[in-house]
């Protein structure tokens, strides 16, 4: 007999239980590593893939904003060469610079020396490059010019100097001009702002750099970039026409880097010189490099953007470079040689003397774009994408770049979790995957749900709870997402509403749209409208005013007060005011002229300042002078954006109001062909502007009541 215990009855071998067990947790194995391997080559494609994707944003963004920077420059260099102050200030400054002395004291020319020899002790010149006295020009003239402006100047900042106190002529000629060509170049940030002659002369410059009174023809820098764009460049374009040279060295910029915007200047009958705009390569590198905040930008510890010019070489700092140099110079050194090294550390910047050869660039510069892996110019290989850009007559390109060390650094972590998983998931899941895989699913799906329509941009959704289990978490940590994602959306219809508000109060709808939309560009956005300018003249500027201070200070508060208050019932534009002279504009926002509309509102502010001097019981009386035509308006200014406009009608109505007797409305004659014929004029022919030149214009001697809302009827004349 068989007891209980024996081995009869039993199966030999593994148990089905085992065998599904040991089948399950195979499946789990390969399945894990099957996925966990495809994941990871995926996984280095996404991160890839979101490299690309994140420096192209980037590069995208820096090259338009080149693009842009590059556009608003020419814009400001096309209106100032056309502006009316610019010709009579080049005309005016040539014609001083011959009258001045022919001969230099031998100790004038001394203290110059002196003064290059301190300007120039610390500049990064190469070797070959010109020594202080060979920079000094020949031209008594041109030494006469720089001894009272530079070596004789008393400001840290020459551009301070209005005047020199020399007597000369030509000092009076720049103390007429130089206020306002500075202010241009406060406001646009830009090196300089250079006028050249057609004999070659540097007759102007804004910083009073040792090129200012130099002849470019067989001056010290007859072989410059400045030389370049004034001569050459600047005699192949027309008026109007506006070209970028490229970057070079340049020693009255202390060796920096630099290129120049040119423009021909024209007195209406012929081409007289040239209006030059400087940009260092310092400004081009902020512009690249979001003010040197490369991480803010998304380019993490070693992402970098660049500009590489179409020899090869860089146009805008290197990061390591501007990081830490020693260690720029230590790569350099190894992957390109220890010249260029050398160059480097000699001329202290890395543009134009780090060559750049790689696949990347010369890939842009041969089909305009490139987007991949790349070894870069320290020989560190990256993900990198470029796109060319036209400058002047050649080619930079716009690379974005970062090592792919950094751009797959998350792999390393997914490594780690595939072998946790391996561990310590794979055999819970063999054991519970029956028992728990239909109650872990069932969340899933209403969770997926729920994020699709998250990812979707939907916060009308919330996730459902499951009970007190991880799902549950997720549940709510995903509701709180949610909550948070409301919150923001209103934040940020809120915050576009204020700023919209803010925008319209400071400048008109259509640049307010723009800014909104994206169309601006942070530096600077400009458009040619047509426009009615009318300035107001109060009181008579060239004499004193008999008023006591408290009650000038009372009539003026009391004038702003009162002409600004009409300006805004009446929907005209303030431009520019002060304790004697205010500038309105209409027209900005529709593209019918507004000249029976302006003449209306000069008629009221007549008015209104008459009845503001019978309240005040003083003597106050205005002239006015109205203009229209083509004007640019735009956005200025780098760190702090203003609205204003520029052109020919603002400085006619400006001479017009000046020149005009008091109580008078005087109008151009733009203005006069387009008022009809509800307004009276006579012609004036004793009008002369500060310089003596004759103005046409029209004294409005009545009206009759037209509305101010109304439009423009048709030229009655």
């Amino acid at each position: 007999m068989t007891s209980p215990g024996t081995s009869a009855g039993k199966r030999s071998g593994i148990s089905a239980s085992v065998l599904v067990a040991l089948f399950m947790i195979g499946v789990a194995l390969v399945s894990v590593f099957a996925v966990g391997i495809t994941n990871l080559v995926w996984a280095r494609d996404v991160l890839k893939g979101v490299s690309e994707d994140q420096l192209t944003d980037v590069a995208a963004s820096n090259f338009d904003s080149v693009e842009g920077r590059f556009d608003a420059l020419d814009s400001l260099a096309a209106v100032l060469a056309a502006d009316r102050g610019v010709v009579d200030a080049l005309t005016g400054l040539s014609a001083a610079y011959v009258n001045l002395p022919s001969t230099v004291d031998a100790a004038h020319d001394a203290d110059l020396l002196s003064a290059y020899e301190a300007e120039l002790v610390d500049a990064p010149a190469a070797d070959g490059d010109p020594v202080p006295a060979e920079l000094m020009p020949e031209s008594a003239q041109a030494r006469y010019l720089q001894y009272w402006y530079i070596a004789q100047n008393p400001n840290d900042a020459r551009s301070e100097l209005d005047r020199a106190d020399d007597g000369s002529t030509y000092s009076d000629e720049h103390a007429k001009y130089h206020p306002f060509l500075r202010s241009i170049v406060a406001g646009s940030n830009i090196g300089d702002l250079i006028l050249v002659n057609l004999d070659g002369t540097v007759v102007y410059s804004v910083d009073k750099n040792i090129d200012i009174g130099t002849n470019l023809v067989a001056g010290p820098y007859r072989d410059s970039v400045l030389a370049h764009a004034a001569l050459d460049v600047g005699s192949d374009i027309g008026v109007g026409e506006v070209r970028a040279t490229d970057l070079e060295f340049y020693a009255p910029a202390l060796y920096a880097p630099t290129t120049f915007i040119v423009s021909s200047v024209s007195d209406g009958e012929s081409v007289i010189g040239s209006l030059l705009i400087e940009i260092p390569a310092a400004v081009l590198t902020a512009l690249v490099t979001n003010d040197f905040d490369w991480v803010n930008a998304g380019l993490g510890e070693t992402g970098e953007t660049y500009l590489v010019g179409d020899d090869l070489t860089l146009r805008t700092d290197s990061r390591l470079w501007l990081e830490d140099p020693e260690a720029f110079l230590g790569e350099t050194s190894t992957v390109n040689g220890e010249a260029v090294a050398q160059d480097v550390a000699t001329r202290r910047t890395s543009v134009l003397t780090q060559p750049v050869v790689t696949d990347a660039v010369e890939g842009a510069l041969a089909t305009g774009s490139f987007s991949g892996t790349a070894i870069d110019y320290l020989g560190r290989e990256t993900v990198t994408v470029a796109a060319s850009i036209d400058v002047g007559d050649g080619q930079w390109v716009v690379v974005g770049a970062v090592t792919t060390k950094e751009a797959y650094s998350g792999l390393q972590g997914y490594i780690n979790l595939l072998i946790v998983m391996a561990v310590i998931l794979i055999p819970l899941v063999a054991i519970a995957a029956v028992w728990a895989s239909r109650r872990m699913l069932r969340p899933i799906g209403d969770l997926v749900a729920v994020a699709d329509a998250v990812g979707h941009g939907s916060t009308d959704v919330s996730a459902p709870i499951f009970g007190r289990d991880e799902f549950d978490d997720v549940s709510k940590r995903l509701n709180e997402v949610i909550e948070v994602m409301r919150v923001q959306d209103h934040a940020l219809v809120i915050a576009d509403a204020e700023t919209t508000e803010l925008l319209l109060a400071a400048m008109p709808q259509q640049l307010a749209e723009q800014i909104m939309g994206g169309d601006a560009t942070t530096t600077l956005r400009q458009e040619l409208r047509h426009a009615t300018i009318v300035v107001v003249t109060v009181g008579d500027p060239l004499s004193s005013d008999p008023v006591g201070q408290d009650s000038l200070a009372e009539r003026t508060v009391n004038i702003a007060r009162r002409l600004t208050g009409l300006a805004r019932e009446r929907g005209v534009e303030v431009l520019h005011s002060s304790t004697t002279q205010y500038v309105f504009a209409l027209g900005l926002d529709v593209e019918a002229p507004e000249a029976n509309k302006g003449v209306a509102f000069a008629s009221e502010v007549q008015r209104s300042i008459g009845e503001l001097a019978d309240e005040l019981d003083v003597p106050v009386t205005c002239r006015v002078g109205v203009s229209a035509g083509q004007v640019v308006q735009g956005i200025v200014g780098a760190d702090r954006m203003a609205f204003t406009v520029w052109g020919v009608p603002l400085n006619v109505a400006t001479d017009l109001s000046m020149a005009s007797a008091r109580g008078d409305i005087v109008v151009d004659a733009a203005v006069a062909g387009r008022l009809d014929d509800a307004w009276s004029l006579e012609p004036m022919d004793d009008l002369v502007d500060l310089s003596g030149g004759r103005l046409d214009g029209w004294r409005v001697v009545g009206h009759a009541a037209v509305p101010l809302g109304s439009s423009d009827a048709q030229p009655g004349r």
